[in-house]
């Protein structure tokens, strides 16, 4: 063996290679060593492979793509400023059914364009059935009941598709809650958002002092569909802290919280039924309170409510087996989804945006995993973003798990980071785009489902940091603290992760990128947005969905916020229609 196979033999294990300028040579002997003697000596065939054959090869799996818009839409208004008498709309989702339907829910603020508690929020849908030409007037999926009056919020859904059923996961403050209230209402004070370490409700009754006790809300096992009731208890001890009390020592009051959701109202309850034994002793409209009223500083009657619960984020999932057009609530994802592992939060958020539901997964059992992306923020010392994770459920949504966080670094990029997309490729890898204030890309991956997540290269760091201006293809800015849009495709065995962000100054001027083969080092811009509004060309969230592929025709549905920030801010939402031409760059 010459002394170019013995450099190799290492590599390739008992089977020596000479490489020359022109071949690859397998050698006709196989010899194999074990602690340097030789332990065996075969004949194997000889076979030669050429040069030119392996670099066609490479280039084959490497090809470069031209993209070229061939077709584009006028920008439609489908959510304008006063659509059905609402000041604004944000945070935009669409989706695909297996039939092809394009789904779009979105949040409407009635009174400005702001999160909660500063406006009233709810949830709306529209769809189209011919890639978004025309759409369906919105509907509203469900809003937040109260006594109070206080603006509450069901802010910053994220949607999915798990086999036919629409899945909705969204983001319920109560009354005057949220994350940025000034001295309104006072702040949760711990990472179990609202919940204690087994899984209760934190429920808080007024004292005849003034003070507050601890009390606790569980589900009754009565519970089916869309009716969800809380039996009140207290401890029997009552030097009990929250995470002190488990089933045995607590004991029931006489106070039921209706927590269902009503389809015909539309509504999600919290009613508190006074001085009720059993379901039966209900008198539907006999209460004064709820536990979506909250607090206000500012106002007398809200400053000391009879009963309250902890300002802080509760998640609840929806489902609709008929396209958006009814839906059922599943229940609270809170106790399920929270991140205990790490401790420094008090609020813990969704993606927005969209979830996946996997199909790509070697080991089959995780086929049908759905996933949805949160993020952790702190409010008070140390605020701002925290922990990015997944919660994925593996029974259709019954039942959700967390990830491990892969954010939690304490250096100024890794802190900064939230809201985050993600997308399965063709060979079963996650892969994750997360919104950040360093106008970088930050990119993360997961080859075990989401339980997992790791840089690019897999090395010691949960993520990869990109700087645009090293891209060879795109030396530019990009704005990056807005939810990206991002969706991927298998064209042609190459994969394709499509993205849209605004290239700055600030949230303006947005367009449309291209990553190929998972490779976000050197992606490529493909489209710019039309300015709407020469003054201001707002571009802020979007999401995007490929609708279709034709031969070399790829179609995509792009929903975007084109707000109004100069004069007024007015939150506004416009679609648009491209398709695009892929061919292969030719060989020089």
């Amino acid at each position: 063996m010459n002394k170019k196979c013995k450099n190799l033999f290492k590599k390739l294990k008992n089977i020596p290679i000479c490489l020359s300028l022109s071949t690859l040579l397998i050698s006709t002997t196989s010899i194999s060593y074990k602690q340097n003697k030789q332990i065996h000596n075969n004949q194997i065939p000889n076979f030669i492979i050429n040069k030119n054959v392996l670099e066609n090869n490479n280039k084959k799996l490497n090809s470069e793509l031209n993209f070229t818009i061939i077709e584009k839409s006028k920008p439609n208004f489908i959510y304008d400023h006063q659509y059905q008498n609402s000041h604004s709309y944000r945070i935009p989702s669409l989706v695909k059914s297996p039939k092809g339907k394009l789904v779009t829910i979105v949040d409407k603020r009635l009174d400005n364009w702001s999160d909660s508690p500063k406006s009233r929020i709810t949830q709306v849908i529209r769809t189209s059935d011919d890639q978004g030409k025309t759409w369906s007037e919105a509907q509203e999926i469900f809003s937040i009941e109260n006594k109070s009056g206080l603006f509450a919020g069901a802010i910053d859904s994220a949607i999915s598709y798990a086999g036919n059923d629409l899945l909705m996961a969204v983001d319920v403050f109560q009354g005057t809650g949220g994350l940025f209230l000034g001295n309104l209402n006072e702040q949760n004070s711990d990472f179990r958002i609202g919940y204690t370490k087994h899984g209760f409700m934190k429920f808080y009754r007024l004292t005849a002092n003034k003070t507050y006790e601890n009390l606790v809300l569980v589900p009754l096992e009565t519970n089916q569909g869309n009716n969800l009731f809380l039996r009140a208890y207290k401890p029997k001890d009552s030097k009990l802290n929250f995470d002190q009390m488990t089933k045995e020592n607590i004991e029931p009051i006489d106070i039921i919280v209706d927590n269902s959701f009503d389809p015909i109202s539309k509504k999600l309850r919290g009613r508190i039924y006074e001085n009720v034994k059993k379901l039966s002793d209900i008198q539907k409209d006999n209460w004064k309170y709820s536990i979506w009223d909250g607090k206000n500083n500012d106002i007398v009657e809200w400053k000391t409510p009879k009963y309250k619960i902890d300002n802080t984020s509760y998640m609840y999932l929806f489902r609709s087996k008929d396209g958006g057009k009814t839906w059922n609530i599943e229940g609270s994802m809170n106790p399920q989804t929270f991140k205990g592992k790490n401790t420094d939060y008090n609020f813990a958020l969704l993606g927005p945006g969209v979830g996946i539901q996997l199909k790509n997964q070697k080991l089959k059992y995780m086929n049908g995993r759905i996933i949805f992306p949160f993020y952790t923020y702190k409010i008070g010392k140390n605020s701002g973003d925290k922990n990015v994770y997944m919660a994925y459920s593996d029974d259709n949504g019954k039942s959700w798990k967390s990830s491990d966080t892969y954010t939690n670094e304490t250096n100024g990029f890794y802190y900064a980071a939230s809201e985050t997309q993600l997308y399965e490729d063709k060979d079963g890898v996650l892969y994750a785009l997360l919104r950040n204030v360093g106008n970088k890309l930050f990119v993360s991956k997961s080859k075990d489902g989401g339980n997992t997540w790791s840089s690019l290269i897999e090395d010691d760091h949960p993520l990869t940091i990109i700087t645009p201006s090293n891209n060879k293809n795109y030396k530019s800015n990009l704005v990056t603290s807005v939810a990206h849009g991002l969706d991927y495709v298998n064209f042609n065995g190459i994969g394709l992760s499509f993205f849209s962000l605004p290239k700055g100054p600030n949230r303006t001027n947005g367009a449309l990128f291209v990553a190929q083969d998972n490779d976000f080092k050197n992606f490529k811009k493909i489209y710019d947005f039309p300015t709407i509004d020469k003054s201001d060309n707002n571009f802020a969230y979007s999401s995007l969905k490929v609708i279709s592929i034709n031969k070399d025709i790829i179609t995509l549905g792009v929903l975007y916020e084109s707000n109004i920030t100069k004069k007024d801010n007015i939150g506004r939402m416009s679609y648009q229609l491209i398709k695009i031409k892929v061919n292969k760059v030719e060989d020089k």
